[in-house]
Parts: C-alpha cells; sequence; structure tokens
C-alpha cells in the first residue's frame, strides 16, 4: 500500500515489521488505515484481491489462521474509505471451507463473461489513439478470434502488443505483427497455457 500511494505522490511512513507483532489488525486498521485517510483527500483505498482462493489455500497449510476472513468482513464492514475486489475462478459458493461463509452476505458478484466482438474493438482501439498507434483491421480482427473474447487473453496478448509496439517502434500494427507476438507469448510458455 505504502509502495503504491508512492506512484500517486503520497508519501507514507512505512511500518515497522516489529509494530504488528503484538496485534496486528489493530495496528493495521487503528493506526495504518486510520492514518491514511486524512492523505487521501477523500478518496477510497481499493484492496484487489486476485486469485483470492489462495487464502482458502494458505489457511489450510497453516500460513494464515482462518480468522482473516472475519478480519476482512470487519475491515469491509466497518472501514469507510477502504473498498474491496475479490477476483478469482471460483465463486465463493463453490469454495469448501466453511469460513467463506463470513463474505457470502456481504459480496456484490459481478461475473466476468467473454466480451462482445464490439467490446473488444473498443478495448483494441481507443486506448492507444492518443499514442499514435494504429491496428490494421484485420490485426483487429485477429486479435478477437485468438482471444474469442476472453478477458485474460485479451489483456494478456494486448500488453505484450504494447511491449513489441515499443520495441519496433511500429506505429501501425498488423496481423503479422499479432501472429509475432502470439508466437513469442507461446514460445515463453506461459503458465496459463499448460493446462490448455
Amino acid at each position: 500500500i505504502v509502495f503504491r500511494l508512492e506512484d500517486y505522490g503520497i508519501e507514507v511512513m512505512l511500518p515497522e515489521r516489529a509494530e504488528f507483532d503484538q496485534n496486528p489488525e489493530f495496528f493495521f486498521t487503528s493506526r495504518f488505515l486510520r492514518g491514511l485517510k486524512s492523505q487521501l483527500n477523500g478518496k477510497n483505498l481499493l484492496l484487489m484481491f486476485d486469485e483470492f482462493e489462495e487464502l482458502q489455500r494458505r489457511v489450510e497449510d497453516g500460513r494464515l489462521q482462518p480468522e482473516i476472513f472475519h478480519f476482512l468482513r470487519n475491515l469491509m464492514q466497518h472501514e469507510t474509505h477502504v473498498d474491496f475486489i475479490f477476483a478469482g475462478t471460483h465463486k465463493l459458493e463453490e469454495l469448501g471451507a466453511e469460513y467463506w461463509s463470513a463474505l457470502f452476505n456481504i459480496a456484490a458478484y459481478r461475473p466476468i463473461t467473454f466480451l462482445r466482438p464490439m467490446e473488444m474493438r473498443r478495448l483494441i482501439i481507443e486506448p492507444i489513439k492518443q499514442y499514435n498507434t494504429e491496428y490494421d483491421p484485420l490485426a483487429v480482427d485477429r486479435i478477437i478470434n485468438v482471444t474469442a473474447g476472453h478477458p485474460y487473453f485479451a489483456q494478456l496478448l494486448l500488453h505484450e502488443m504494447m511491449v513489441y509496439h515499443n520495441e519496433m517502434h511500429a506505429s501501425y500494427l498488423t496481423a503479422v505483427d499479432v501472429d509475432q507476438v502470439i508466437d513469442r507469448i507461446i514460445g515463453r510458455g506461459e503458465a496459463h497455457f499448460r493446462f490448455i
């Protein structure tokens, strides 16, 4: 949190690890979070948990206490300037452990599904307009077809397209460029492709 706030010009002292030894929940909420409020200028702190299922694995292997779920629930209910996003491949109901029930009735679900071709076109074209970069229409079609509108694969391919763009100093990206980037991604053996 401290390092990310620095990116926005908000200087916060990094707490000493020892300050969390006695009562980490109290220190985090009553000292650290409350100390941030005045520096956030009315904005909220957004805590994002990707692959939230990992919390359950860490409880099961003893690296976290099951009380973490009640702690998170308490933060969600009582900290007015803190918001949460939990992203994962499972719904809370699909997770077997009973301690997830602490979050069931306060979570708002937003399923992320495949993007429609029109949404994909906007995602491909609009963010790069300001940089005088353009995709050939065949390149746009190739990206839509190869990702099938899957949000993660679209993000991965578009990110790698910008890495490629920066390396090649190309302002016009073609379907051949898209195929080059696809080869690079697959050649690296991305973990996400191992099970496909």
